[in-house]
């Protein structure tokens, strides 16, 4: 039976129609939240699998035997401690646009990351797990369970935007009262608004998670299941808190780890971008037309590549754009790092004027795609990301091909670019075996 009335926010407000509206999109995020919070636990649990068979010298048969008793030990370290990285699905670095309510005028909320790196801004989309109060423990660090979701004690809010709007007088009024913070610091600490519990993935044939002690709000030691790296924890505000680490690992092994990605291994490369970009904030969709775009422009993602006419690395920068990237590199071979790469290209993309052109192109259904970074970012599926930032940010146009000022029949390569950013979303999403 569904269960989704646990993920509705309520406290409709205004209008009788105004009420019934809300009503209706609650509901329907409700309904929404259910089914993704499924899909997200097991793509967590699918990413951790990838994870663990990339560093131990085992085999898929083997990991499968033993994943059998995932979630119900902690033999693979899967289990939430203090100190666990997370994120959230509605983080975003983009502007917030409030909308005109009573007294308060429309108001669009920009960040001012202008003095942040590349690094300031990517933690910017992440928060830490406090659960010092618990008195389970591994290693004198204590254990989180389902019931640590306190703003501000367990959950710190994210330093960001929430790409979700604002439908109710009161949230309005609160980011209204906090301008000044909300700039600095994003509207999330307004919005916030988390759920009683996490949602723990359902286990099969009897199984159960295991038991922590907890310390509630009242100071008073209680019994709760452990949360995990595939458990889910919802903001009525809407967004899902996820977890990037469990907090078990050394992080800055961990990040070591991450930083020393082995370039000539192509999916390595693949997966690596797929959780920077999702981190940074940019959706399921918006990254596997990012990234069906990096297969095509640098050959499989081989982060070293020069093209023939001179072209550099994954995203295949030339001219004035190559230069700048060559130098903020540190020069010599520093621009052939990944990280290096994504962190160039976000910093591109949210900071320089000239980093995207609008264009419009004909899509294969007779319809023209306008590739405005709104409709890339909110684009409903990856063909569309695919062909914005294929037109926009690689400008893969064809002199050939143009019928007016911005204006072309098609872009270089339009379907690989395409098919590829569908085999990604796929993959990544629904775990669909990925090739050639």
């Amino acid at each position: 039976m569904s269960d989704y009335k646990k993920y509705l926010k309520g406290d409709y407000q205004g209008t009788k129609f105004e009420k019934t509206a809300q009503k209706f999109i609650d509901t329907t995020r409700a309904i929404h939240t259910e089914k993704q919070i499924n899909i997200k636990s097991q793509n967590a649990l699918q990413t951790h699998t990838e994870e663990m068979l990339k560093q131990n010298d085992i085999t898929s048969d083997k990991i499968a035997n033993l994943l059998e008793d995932y979630n119900t030990e902690d033999k693979f370290h899967e289990y939430l401690i203090n100190g666990a990285i997370l994120t959230c699905t509605s983080c975003t670095l983009d502007g917030f646009e409030l909308p005109a309510s009573g007294i308060y005028p429309k108001e669009y909320i920009c960040l001012e990351t202008e003095n942040d790196s590349a690094d300031e801004m990517y933690q910017r989309l992440q928060t830490v797990l406090n659960v010092e109060e618990n008195s389970t423990e591994i290693n004198k660090i204590p254990y989180a369970t389902v019931n640590d979701t306190i703003k501000g004690i367990n959950i710190i809010p994210f330093r960001c935007n929430c790409s979700v709007g604002i439908i109710r007088n009161t949230e309005n009024e609160k980011v209204a009262m906090n301008m000044e913070f909300c700039r600095k610091y994003g509207v999330c600490a307004c919005l916030m608004d988390l759920n009683e519990q996490w949602d723990n993935m359902p286990l099969e044939n009897g199984k159960s998670y295991l038991i922590k002690t907890d310390v509630n709000k009242d100071g008073v030691s209680v019994e709760a299941e452990g949360i995990t790296r595939t458990s889910i924890l919802f903001c009525k505000h809407g967004g899902l808190i996820v977890p990037i680490t469990s907090g078990q690992d050394n992080v800055e092994l961990e990040i070591e780890d991450i930083l020393s990605v082995n370039p000539t291994d192509n999916y390595a490369v693949m997966k690596y971008m797929w959780d920077f970009f999702r981190n940074a904030g940019f959706s399921e969709i918006a990254v596997a037309g990012i990234l069906g775009n990096v297969w095509v422009e640098s050959d499989g993602f081989k982060p070293d590549v020069i093209s023939p006419s001179g072209y550099y690395g994954l995203f295949q920068y030339g001219g004035a754009r190559k230069k700048d990237f060559i130098n903020k590199s540190g020069g010599n071979e520093g621009w052939k790092d990944v990280q290096f790469q994504c962190e160039y290209a976000l910093w591109e993309y949210n900071n320089s004027s000239d980093s995207w052109v609008n264009q419009k192109v004909n899509k294969s259904d007779g319809t023209i795609l306008n590739s405005t970074k709104s409709n890339f970012e909110n684009a409903t599926n990856a063909a569309d990301a695919a062909l914005a930032w294929g037109a926009s940010y690689e400008r893969a146009v064809d002199s050939n091909k143009k019928l007016d000022n911005h204006y072309y029949s098609e872009i270089q390569h339009q379907q690989d670019r395409i098919d590829y950013a569908n085999k990604i979303y796929q993959h990544f999403v629904f775990g669909e075996e990925i090739d050639n």
